[in-house]
């Protein structure tokens, strides 16, 4: 329940109401507040490690077009590579 809170961007109260609508017992505070904190750390954990992994996935794609950043890789794993990247800021307007 607490993570369901935690996904669709919901606090305690909204859990509560939730709870009473199903039928159920609600956490109490403090229970929330622990479980909310586990779910947050493990949610900053996954993302965290998603980051990684794309990070890797994109310093790979360029390391398999341009063998200048391949030897960079090889000889530094951690080099900071430049990377381009285009966007298009009208559509926030």
């Amino acid at each position: 329940m607490v993570l369901l809170a935690h996904e669709l961007g919901l606090g305690y109260a909204a859990l509560k109401k939730i709870s009473k609508v199903l039928g159920i017992p609600a956490l109490h505070l403090k229970a929330y507040q622990r479980h909310d904190k586990r779910v947050t750390v493990a949610e900053i954990e996954r993302g965290l490690e998603s980051l990684h992994r794309t990070r890797e996935q994109v310093r790979q794609a360029y390391a398999d077009v341009d063998p200048d950043v391949a030897e960079l890789l090889r000889e530094d794993a951690e080099a900071v590579i430049n990377i381009s990247v285009s966007f298009d800021g009208t559509w926030q307007k």
